[in-house]
């Protein structure tokens, strides 16, 4: 919103108001960028900075109108500078339980407090709070309890600024914290900052929280609706790949590759093709590495330490997807989703499918 401080002025019963010369105006400040602002101001009163000397040359006076709007200019400057500095943001036991925590990264860089509620079929749910970078996006939800059970989402849809994104169960995770619940949403690509988010809830279900367990059949009919603007993406750094995925006698392109603290994100596309990988593409092999034992994706940081995907390591979350025609090459992602909070400049190698797609 743009203020016209001169047309605030003008509302007001100064009256023609008196003059104040140059000699009068004084003004001390701390700090590097105050004393700038205070330079600034005063250079345009036709005085020095820090001095109050009267000037050589012939007296300028300056109306009060003038003052007070420089004055108010310099208010609003600062407290932007305070109203922008980072939100405290303290992550629900849901993600807690989820995650581990790093020092080093700045959460309110992540998340945010929705606090929205929507009441449907006798039932209040709660969008309490987002974790996201716009990629993976983990939503918080506070839930009732009925019989000792959690009434949790059951079925998201997403709209974002109004239109379709992502349809139905597809990339989701349920875990849960005291009354909360938290469901992640993994592959989603192009949304930038300030898109309008709607998060609908076309049906709920119970979860039974202590023995963890989901119960898809015991439907609760009701929609929810919670409506939000989505963060900041810059915390999402793009790096360079050091070439392609050879897999399988078949070879994808890295078109893009970005990382944050919540995760890998690839984007990839068939250059040549074995004829079974045209319809899996790399999803088959992360089946069959998996199965046999091993790691699909792996990350190594600086200090030596290695994520996996390895069955019973489970470090992170790998999900795949993609689209294939009949003869053409095969595009899609990988989305690896960590449950430790990751600093970015700590990431020392990845691999994928047993390529080493990135080393510092």
């Amino acid at each position: 919103m743009k203020i016209n401080m001169y047309q605030l002025l003008d509302d007001l019963d100064l009256n023609n108001t008196s003059r104040i010369s140059d000699k009068m105006v004084h003004a001390e400040y701390d700090g590097d960028m105050a004393d700038r602002v205070q330079a600034n101001v005063l250079s345009r009163l036709g005085a020095q900075s820090g001095s109050t000397k009267k000037l050589p040359f012939k007296k300028k006076v300056v109306s009060v109108k003038r003052i007070l709007a420089v004055a108010a200019a310099f208010v609003i400057v600062c407290s932007s500078v305070s109203v922008g500095a980072a939100v405290y943001f303290k992550p629900d036991s849901a993600l807690a339980e989820y995650f581990t925590f790093n020092d080093e990264v700045d959460m309110s860089t992540l998340g945010q407090d929705v606090n929205i509620t929507e009441t449907s079929g006798g039932y209040a749910i709660t969008l309490k709070q987002v974790l996201s970078d716009n990629s993976t996006f983990h939503f918080v939800f506070e839930c009732p309890e009925e019989d000792g059970r959690l009434i949790v989402p059951a079925m998201v849809d997403l709209r974002i600024n109004g239109k379709y994104y992502f349809d139905g169960y597809g990339s989701t995770t349920y875990f849960s914290g005291d009354h909360t619940c938290s469901i992640i949403i993994h592959n989603l690509r192009n949304i930038k900052n300030n898109d309008k988010i709607t998060v609908e809830v076309n049906s709920a279900a119970y979860y039974d929280n202590k023995t963890k367990e989901y119960c898809p059949d015991d439907d609760v009919t009701g929609e929810w609706n919670f409506t939000f603007h989505a963060l900041r993406a810059s915390v999402k750094t793009k790096i360079e790949p050091l070439g392609t995925i050879k897999c399988s006698d078949s070879e994808y392109e890295i078109k893009k590759l970005t990382v944050s603290p919540l995760g890998i994100y690839i984007d990839y596309k068939q250059i040549n093709a074995n004829a079974s990988d045209t319809v899996n593409g790399l999803a088959g092999d992360q089946t069959d590495i998996t199965a046999s034992g091993g790691a699909f994706a792996i990350v190594e940081l600086n200090d030596g330490t290695v994520y996996s995907d390895k069955v019973g390591k489970n470090d992170f979350d790998t999900s795949i997807s993609g689209t294939a025609v009949s003869d053409m090459p095969y595009e899609g992602t990988v989305d690896i989703t960590f449950k430790n909070i990751i600093n970015v400049e700590d990431i020392k190698s990845i691999t994928i499918d047993n390529c080493v797609i990135y080393e510092k």
